[in-house]
């Protein structure tokens, strides 16, 4: 006996699948499953995610630290099995954008002290300049 499912599909091709033991078909075609597949396609969605508790506190993500904890948080999560790597893709794909935002936060903020430099040098010359021109007049 082969080791392949014995379905014939409607185009005349076999299933590929393997067959299971004491069987001709696979699973998806031995018509004594039947019942068995319509209870796991039943509760196919059902344990697919493992709820954040609803105690958990927010997380805090304001640094890159912050984030990359997360991340392998995540990652061995996904590794054990207690999270999908659905909602994994997800966290990686948000936490992408956050270290972009954080990231420009900081350039923001290294521009805004490079301005107050550069304008209080500007208003000490300019102070210079008015003295200058004073003492100019004096003399």
């Amino acid at each position: 006996m082969t080791d392949k499912c014995q379905y014939v599909r409607s185009d005349l091709s076999h299933c590929r699948a393997n067959r299971m033991r004491e069987s001709h078909f696979c699973f998806f075609h031995d018509p004594a499953m039947a019942a068995k597949r319509t209870l796991s396609r039943k509760a196919g969605g059902k344990h697919r995610r493992i709820p954040t508790p609803a105690d958990s506190a927010p997380l805090r993500l304001s640094t890159v630290s912050e984030v990359i904890v997360q991340l392998e948080n995540t990652i061995n999560r996904v590794r054990d099995g207690h999270i999908n790597a659905k909602d994994a893709n997800a966290i990686g794909c948000l936490s992408g954008i956050l270290l972009k935002a954080l990231e420009q936060g900081r350039v923001e903020e290294r521009l805004t002290a490079l301005e107050q430099i550069l304008h209080r040098q500007t208003q000490a010359e300019s102070d210079l300049e008015f003295l200058d021109g004073g003492l100019n007049d004096e003399s």
